[in-house]
């Protein structure tokens, strides 16, 4: 129903002077642009303070988590700062964490789960300059990232793109996200990419690199299929990232792969890692005993190496936590 107006018989009369304020209190006209100025102010002179600290001070860090998240808009207009870290001297084998690279990264990063939708604005930049520190900054937030699809839909825009550094950077920061809701719901771009025959291949072999870094066990048959491919690059990337993700090598067999799938396809891929520590490639095992400690933190003194008696006793017990407590814990991460 369609709410009428009141009368003017029962509205006071327009100009009706109101009751002036009580005296300890100023109006709320001459107060409030008061205050909006004061905590501009006192924002804008904690992100100057923030851009200007030195690598070894933390007191500002803590200033600016008690203001909240006010700060954050205000940092991402001087982002990323002065730089305490040269990209040009970049180590993949040991890049730096957030905290190394500037204040404004490090303050970001303190803010956790609060600065995701701030970091991802940064990702979509297309200075140079500000995107590099925000990849190292989304390796930071990644943990608390699990939901927001548009944080992921730019790390594997990066992890697509011509820059390799940024590849590089992005590829770092989707490995922490594995069976993240976010990523779940972006898988179909990287299949689409892997799948595309284009002037410039080497955004496909891209695509399956990613697929491999987040260990996708939803594209086992499409990288089968690209095992048929016609260029040898795509044929031979494909089967690499068959055996990250599966932790078992049947060269370009593609039967022998299918087979394989249709008898694992029903268990938890920690359960394929299991079973790799007893492979009769020793690459294999090596580094299916990585994974499995990096996954569950879990070892049981596993050695590639050692007899294939003792790696059975370790395959037991990895088994008995994985029916006692890993089962629970991971399929419901899953």
């Amino acid at each position: 129903a369609e709410i009428s107006p009141k009368s003017h018989e029962s509205s006071p009369a327009i100009n009706q002077n109101p009751p002036p304020p009580h005296p300890s209190t100023p109006s709320s006209l001459e107060a409030l642009p008061s205050i909006i100025v004061d905590m501009g102010e006192e924002v804008r002179s904690i992100v100057e303070e923030v851009i200007r600290s030195a690598p070894s001070s933390t007191e500002v860090v803590n200033r600016a988590l008690q203001r909240g998240e006010i700060v954050l808009p205000v940092l991402l207009q001087s982002f990323p700062g002065p730089l305490w870290y040269d990209f040009r001297h970049f180590d993949p084998e040991h890049p730096p964490r957030a905290w190394e690279v500037s204040a404004a990264c490090r303050v970001l990063a303190a803010f956790k789960e609060k600065a995701v939708p701030y970091v991802a604005s940064l990702l979509g930049d297309t200075e140079r300059q500000r995107y590099l520190p925000a990849l190292i900054l989304a390796y930071e937030v990644a943990p608390y990232a699990h939901t927001s699809s548009h944080f992921v839909s730019k790390l594997i825009t990066h992890a697509l793109s011509d820059d390799s550094l940024a590849r590089t950077l992005a590829l770092r920061a989707l490995g922490c996200l594995d069976g993240a809701p976010a990523l779940v719901s972006q898988l179909p771009e990287l299949h689409q990419a892997a799948k595309k025959r284009g002037k410039n291949p080497l955004h496909r072999l891209r695509a399956i690199e990613a697929i491999a870094v987040v260990r996708d066990v939803s594209a086992l048959n499409l990288l089968i299929q690209l095992l048929e491919a016609e260029d040898p690059a795509v044929r031979d990337t494909a089967r690499q990232a068959l055996v990250v993700i599966t932790a078992t090598d049947f060269g370009t067999e593609k039967e022998a792969w299918e087979e394989w799938v249709r008898n694992h396809a029903h268990l938890h891929r920690i359960e394929w890692l299991i079973e790799a520590l007893n492979s009769p490639i020793e690459r294999i095992r090596t580094y299916a005993g990585k994974e499995l400690l990096s996954i569950t933190q879990q070892s049981f003194d596993y050695h590639p190496r050692a007899s294939r008696r003792e790696r059975e006793a370790v395959q037991n017990k990895y088994r008995k936590w994985w029916e006692s407590t890993g089962r629970k814990l991971f399929e419901r991460r899953s």
